[in-house]
This record gives structure tokens, C-alpha cells and sequence, in this order.
């Protein structure tokens, strides 16, 4: 009974924003920094509480004594104690974002954020270390050092983490960030060539692995820092050459992220890379990054893969020669050669799987009956039933599905 009359007392003694306390509020802080509603909601409340909000955010920030835990597991199971006695471990991690929100009026706080910092329980050190550096009281260069430690090491990994919750106050890591995210794991792995050197085709399925998750860290971390094109670009070029093919398919998937600022001239040299993960990936890029006035010039630079010995580029470039085409473009696909009997059913399926959904024409093109029957299937339309009726027999189902939407775009533009 007495610490449940102390902890009513604290909570009544709590500054309160609209009606709401202190720790009502911090329920609704995401540790993790995800911007739901409700978290921005709480974000705005705290900056509004300022420093007034410090010592109730300080006492959340430690742990439970032995007592106070035994007192939270009972009242766990009572909605109205759950304010007064909450899960303490995860209160943590959200008084220390708090705490990284107020900002300067957090100082006196510093002692404590220190202890959190040091904890090593995620994310509430990630949180904690992320208010130091804001509070001045760390070098943003400390965690530009952990960036330049092995991906596999936990201080990396938390400084990774750190630094997306700084996100924008943290883009001078930008290039660390690139680099991990690209070559991390291979540079743990000896023998393998430096960037620039000749391309390899096999990559061990450990580092694959390895290298994803890596990405996927470093990746998280670049979106919520949200860096600067002109700085970030360059850094990922080079890496278009690099010796594995995973670190190639990475920088490509990376530049994606600054499709507006990417030059299809920096994309075309991975068409005719020697691993059929890049050429796919290059694809992609393209179609995601060209704009309308360049789009003729893309697929002219495509013409090379409508013969990729791998289907699923093949069937992308003529896909992507369907949607940037013009009729000039007809007879390059009227070239090419037809499917042998063992592919025409992959064919078929790959076709279905991947065009059907095809958005046809430029962006903004008006509505037109004859669109009506692309967004349905293409092999039943009445259109296409015409045009196959009259093609040459060798032509595959993606070569008919390319023509019949460039014939189509032809005839929306073309003079009354």
C-alpha cells in the first residue's frame, strides 16, 4: 500500500500538457522513432512540457528495483495501476527518445543518459546515445568512428542504429553509411578484389545473407537521415563497378532512392553487366528513373537485352521497350528470335506473372477505350486477338503484348 500511495503522489506531482501527465504521455512516444500520429502527437507535447518534464522522464529511465518489479507484475493485470506501476523496461527506451526530443532542456539529465547510454539494452542506448549527441556532450565523430569497425560488430550495429535516430543531424555519415551497407561483410572476407577490379558471378550464401542485413541496417539509417543527392550519388557510383555481384546489385537498389537525381547515363553500363541480377536490377532502375523526354533514347539503350540468354531479362527489356517505345522500335522486336519449344510455356507464365499489370503510355495520358483492355487480360482482349492474328507466328507473347502497347501510345498521339 505504501508504494502504491507513492507512486499515486508521483503521478499527480507530474507537469501535465492538455490534461494529460507526463507518464500518460510517454505511452504514446515510440522507442523506436516510428512516425505514427500519435507519436507526433507526443512529440509536440513534450517540447510544449520542456524541462519540466525531465526528473518524471529521468526516474522512467531507470530500471525497477526488486520490489517495484514484484509491485508491476502484480499490477499488470489492473488497468488502473498500469499507469502507476508500468512495464518499466519498455517505459525506458521511450523516456530516453523523450529525453532526446527535449533536447537542450535535458541536461540535467545528462548523468543518467550516460548510465543509458552504457546499458546496452536496445533500443534504450540507441535513444540515450542519440540525446547525448544532441546534448553536445558527445562527438557526432564517435559514432563516425563505430561506422569504420567490421559490420559484425555490436558497436557498429549500434551505431547504426544511433545515428538513425539523429536522422538529418547525422548525414556527415552518409558516406560511412553507403560504404557498410555495400561492402560491410566482404571486407571481412580475404582474397576478394578491391573496387574497380573484374567482375565475379557467385556470391557464398552466408555473405548474401550477410550483406542483406547489413543493407537493411544501413539502409534504414539512410532513409531517416534523408542525405543530400549530390553528396550521396558519387559515393555509390564506383560501386557499380565492384568485384561482387551483390555489392553491384546494392548500389543500384541504393541509387534507386534518388531516381529524380540519377542520370540514365550512370545506369546503362550495368545493362551489360556479366551477372543477370545486375542487368535486372539496372532494368528496373530505368524504367523507375527516366522521364518522359528521355524515354525513347531508354529504350533504344535496351535493344541489346531483348536477346538475354536469361528469361527474366529478356522478357524485361521487352517490357520495358512496350512501355518507353515508339514504332521505330517495332522492328527490333520483330527481330527477335523465337523462344525454343521448353521456354515458350516459362515464357507464357513470366508473361502473365509480370506484364498483365503494366501500366501503357506516358504519365497523364488520357483515359481511351483501348486502355480499358490492357488493365484486363491481354490475351483474350479483342485488340490483341487482331494484331496476333496478323504478326509472324515466331514472335513471342511479349513480343505481341511490347508492339500492341507502342501501337496504341502511336495512336493516342498521333495527328487527327
Amino acid at each position: 500500500m505504501f508504494l502504491l500511495a507513492l507512486a499515486l503522489t508521483r503521478y499527480l506531482r507530474e507537469p501535465s500538457h492538455q490534461d494529460r501527465k507526463v507518464s500518460a504521455w510517454l505511452w504514446d512516444i515510440h522507442a523506436y522513432g516510428v512516425d505514427t500520429p500519435q507519436h507526433q502527437n507526443a512529440v509536440l507535447a513534450f517540447q510544449a512540457m520542456g524541462e519540466d518534464a525531465v526528473p518524471t522522464l529521468v526516474r522512467h529511465l531507470h530500471g525497477p528495483t526488486a520490489i517495484r518489479s514484484r509491485v508491476t507484475a502484480w499490477a499488470s493485470h489492473w488497468s488502473v495501476t498500469q499507469t502507476l506501476f508500468p512495464n518499466t523496461d519498455a517505459l525506458s527506451a521511450k523516456a530516453a527518445y523523450a529525453l532526446f526530443v527535449l533536447g537542450p532542456n535535458a541536461r540535467d539529465a545528462i548523468p543518467d543518459l550516460e548510465i543509458a547510454a552504457a546499458s546496452g539494452k536496445p533500443p534504450l542506448n540507441w535513444n540515450a546515445r542519440a540525446a547525448l549527441v544532441r546534448l553536445g556532450h558527445e562527438p557526432l565523430s564517435a559514432l563516425l568512428k563505430d561506422l569504420s569497425l567490421p559490420s559484425n560488430s555490436p558497436s557498429w550495429r549500434d551505431a547504426v542504429d544511433t545515428v538513425a535516430v539523429l536522422g538529418p543531424e547525422a548525414r556527415a555519415a552518409t558516406p560511412h553509411l553507403i560504404r557498410a551497407s555495400l561492402t560491410g561483410p566482404v571486407a571481412q572476407v580475404a582474397g576478394l578484389p578491391p573496387v574497380g577490379t573484374a567482375p565475379a558471378n557467385r556470391v557464398p550464401a552466408s555473405l548474401s545473407t550477410a550483406l542483406g542485413n547489413t543493407f537493411s541496417l544501413a539502409n534504414n539509417a539512410l532513409s531517416r537521415i534523408a542525405p543530400d543527392p549530390a553528396e550521396a550519388i558519387p559515393v555509390y557510383l564506383p560501386y557499380l563497378q565492384h568485384s561482387n555481384s551483390m555489392v553491384r546489385v546494392y548500389a543500384l537498389v541504393g541509387l534507386g532512392r534518388f531516381s529524380n537525381h540519377v542520370a540514365l547515363a550512370q545506369i546503362t553500363p550495368s545493362l551489360h553487366d556479366t551477372n543477370a541480377s545486375v542487368r535486372s536490377i539496372a532494368l528496373s532502375q530505368i524504367k523507375a528513373i527516366t522521364p518522359p523526354e528521355q524515354q525513347a533514347a531508354a529504350a533504344r539503350a535496351v535493344h541489346p537485352l531483348l536477346n538475354d540468354p536469361v528469361l527474366s531479362v529478356r522478357v524485361q527489356a521487352i517490357s520495358l521497350i512496350g512501355n518507353f517505345g515508339t514504332e521505330a522500335d517495332i522492328p527490333a522486336l520483330n527481330a527477335i528470335s523465337p523462344p525454343d519449344s521448353s521456354a515458350a510455356a516459362a515464357e507464357n507464365s513470366t508473361i502473365r506473372n509480370t506484364l498483365r499489370a503494366d501500366a501503357t503510355g506516358p504519365a497523364g495520358s488520357p483515359p481511351a477505350t483501348s486502355k480499358v483492355d490492357l488493365q484486363h487480360d491481354y490475351f483474350t482482349s479483342p485488340r490483341l486477338q487482331a494484331i496476333q492474328s496478323k504478326a509472324a507466328q515466331s514472335q513471342s507473347n511479349a513480343v505481341r503484348l511490347a508492339i500492341h502497347k507502342i501501337q496504341i501510345r502511336a495512336e493516342r498521339i498521333a495527328p487527327p
